[in-house]
This record gives structure tokens, sequence and C-alpha cells, in this order.
């Protein structure tokens, strides 16, 4: 039997002038990102730096926020400044890292390693 470990979820504070979200990186956050992920419909290593930070704050929010978008996502990623996807791509990842087992780590390690070795190739052309 498999036993799952219940451990408090990361969230994040978004303040905007008028409003202020929530973003937690919780199973339904997930569901969201990959119902987003179909709707893409292009291959994993096409999918930009941008559209995976905007993909994250889509998920992250509309898990506390059911009337945000994506298109809100994409107008809050240009709106955000460059030290901000660092801290939300680091809280994201260590959400993931977490609840993963020391397999689950290893192989998540390598397909991000593949991951940023064809972003390298798509940047150095």
């Amino acid at each position: 039997m498999k036993t799952i470990n219940v451990a408090p979820i990361d969230e994040i504070e978004i303040k905007l002038k008028d409003k202020t979200y929530i973003c937690s990186f919780n199973m339904l956050a997930m569901a969201y990102m990959q119902e987003e992920l179909v709707k893409l419909d292009i291959e994993w290593t096409k999918i930009t730096q941008s559209t995976i930070c905007q993909m994250v704050l889509y998920g992250g929010i509309k898990a506390n926020h059911e009337e945000f978008t994506f298109a809100d996502a994409g107008v809050l990623v240009r709106a955000l400044g460059p030290s901000s996807f660092n801290d939300i791509m680091n809280i994201y990842q260590n959400s993931i890292l977490s609840g993963l087992d020391k397999k689950g780590k290893e192989n998540l390690k390598k397909l991000t390693a593949q991951y940023m070795a064809q972003l390298h190739k798509q940047t150095s052309i």
C-alpha cells in the first residue's frame, strides 16, 4: 500500500495595484496546467520559458480564483519583473520536488536536463 503524506502547499501572494491573487501549487493547479498544456497542442520541447511561467501562474492562481484565465496569466507574466520569474519557478519546482520520492526526483532532474539541453540548442542556432 502506498502512503501519501499531506504537507502544506506553497503559496505566493501576488499584489497588483487593484487586486491581490493567491497562487497555490496544489493538485488542482496541476490539473489546470495539464488541461492548458493539452490545448496548446505543441511538442514539449517547443514550449518557451514564458509559456511555462504563464502556465504555472495560470494553474496556481486559477486554483484560488475561478475567473482567472490563461490570457490573464499572460498579462501578468508581462507585468512581473525578471526576479519574480525565478522566485515563482523556484517555489513551483520546490513544491513538486517535496512530494517526490528519490526515483521521482531523479527522473524529474533528467527530464529537466533534457529540456534545458533542447532549449539551449534552439537558442544557440
